[in-house]
C-alpha cells in the first residue's frame, strides 16, 4: 500500500508540473487546446517530451509537431516530439541516453492475492528484443486447443526463460537510420521498429556490432515512402513480408503501436486491376496491420492481431496513419 500511494503522489506531482509548463512555457500548446486540435492527454504527452528544454527550443519542436496534431494519437505526437528533441541537440539527447542507462534496474513490487509485478528499465533495443522473443515463444504455443491468453503466455514465456526452460526462437529487431548517419555526416535520428526515435550515435553503435544485419531499402526522395513493387500472388513471399515491415513499421490500426513484424499480414484494400475484373491482392495492398477477415466487407475494421490488445479507437475521436508520417524523408 505505501509503494501504491508513494506512486501515485509522484504521478499527481508530475501532472502538476506539466500543467504548470503548458501555462507558462507553451503558448502554441494551450493555443492549440483553446482551439479544440489539442485534447489534454496529447498535450501533456507533448509537454512531458519537451520538459528539459528551453522555452525558446521547446517553442520551435511546437512549430514542427502540432500542426496536424488532431488527427494524430498520442503516440504519434509523443514520437514526433521525440524526433525533433534529438535533432535541435544531439549530442544533448546522447548525453542524457547514456546517464539513463547507467540507471538500468530491475524492480519488484508486491501486489495483491500472491502476486507481484517484476519490471526492469532497460535500453530500447535491449527492451524491444527482450519482449519480440517472448512474444514469439508465446505465438507458437497459441494453439487451437490452448486455454491461455496471450498475456498469460507471455508471462510463463518469460518465466520460463529467466528460470532456465531453453527456447531456440532467435530474435530480430529493426532500426532504421539514414546512409548519411551512418557515415557520420549527420546527426539524424534512427527508428527503433516498435520503440520510435533514438540518438545518432547509439544507431551508428547498434549498426556496427559484429552480429548485426545491414539491408538497404530504397525511399522516394519526396516522400520517403519505401519503393514497392507490384505482385498479383496471394501469398506474400518473405522479401515482399520484409519489405512491407519496413514500410509500415507498425500497426496501422486505430491507436494501435504494435510492431508491424508481430501482426498478422494480409490486405484490406481490395485490389482490381486496369481491365476492371475481380479484386486480387497484390503488393501495395499489402499492410502489415491486417487481417484475412472481413477485408472486403462494411463493418469495424478487424482486428490485425490474435489477442485483443489493439483495442478501437475512442468513440469520438478519429485518427489517421500514414506509415511515414512521422519518420520525414532523409535528405538525399
Amino acid at each position: 500500500m505505501a509503494a501504491s500511494l508513494t506512486w501515485s503522489l509522484s504521478a499527481a506531482q508530475k501532472r502538476l508540473n506539466l500543467a504548470y509548463q503548458l501555462v507558462h512555457e507553451l503558448p502554441g500548446t494551450m493555443a492549440g487546446m483553446s482551439h479544440g486540435h489539442l485534447d489534454l492527454r496529447k498535450a501533456f504527452t507533448f509537454a512531458d517530451q519537451v520538459g528539459h528544454l528551453s522555452p525558446e527550443d521547446a517553442q520551435k519542436v511546437e512549430e514542427k509537431v502540432l500542426p496536424g496534431a488532431d488527427s494524430k494519437t498520442p503516440r504519434s505526437i509523443r514520437d514526433r516530439a521525440r524526433r525533433e528533441v534529438i535533432k535541435i541537440d544531439p549530442a544533448a539527447a546522447e548525453t542524457r541516453r547514456k546517464k539513463l542507462v547507467a540507471e538500468r534496474r530491475v524492480e519488484k513490487q508486491p501486489c495483491e492475492d500472491g502476486m507481484a509485478l517484476l519490471g526492469a528499465f532497460l535500453p530500447a533495443e535491449s527492451a524491444e528484443a527482450i519482449y519480440r522473443r517472448i512474444d514469439t515463444i508465446a505465438r507458437s504455443l497459441k494453439t487451437k486447443d490452448e486455454t491461455r491468453t496471450m498475456d498469460a503466455l507471455r508471462a510463463d514465456a518469460l518465466t520460463d526463460l529467466c528460470l532456465g526452460v531453453p527456447s531456440n526462437v532467435r530474435t530480430k529487431i529493426e532500426l532504421r537510420v539514414d546512409a548519411t548517419t551512418l557515415m557520420g555526416l549527420d546527426d539524424n535520428p534512427a527508428i527503433l521498429s516498435g520503440y520510435g526515435p533514438m540518438t545518432a550515435q547509439r544507431a551508428r553503435e547498434l549498426a556496427g556490432d559484429e552480429s548485426s544485419e545491414w539491408y538497404r531499402i530504397l525511399t522516394d526522395p519526396v516522400s520517403g515512402v519505401v519503393i514497392d513493387h507490384g505482385r498479383t500472388r496471394y501469398r506474400p513471399t518473405k522479401a515482399l513480408r520484409d519489405l512491407v515491415n519496413a514500410r509500415d513499421q507498425r500497426c496501422c490500426g486505430p491507436a494501435c503501436n504494435r510492431p508491424a513484424a508481430t501482426c498478422q499480414f494480409d490486405h484490406t484494400i481490395p485490389f482490381r486491376d486496369p481491365e476492371g475484373k475481380k479484386p486480387r491482392t497484390t503488393a501495395p495492398d499489402q499492410h502489415a496491420n491486417s487481417t484475412t477477415t472481413s477485408k472486403n466487407t462494411a463493418g469495424p475494421s478487424p482486428n490485425p492481431h490474435q489477442d485483443d490488445s489493439c483495442g478501437p479507437a475512442p468513440p469520438d475521436e478519429r485518427t489517421t496513419s500514414h506509415p511515414t508520417d512521422e519518420y520525414p524523408p532523409p535528405p538525399f
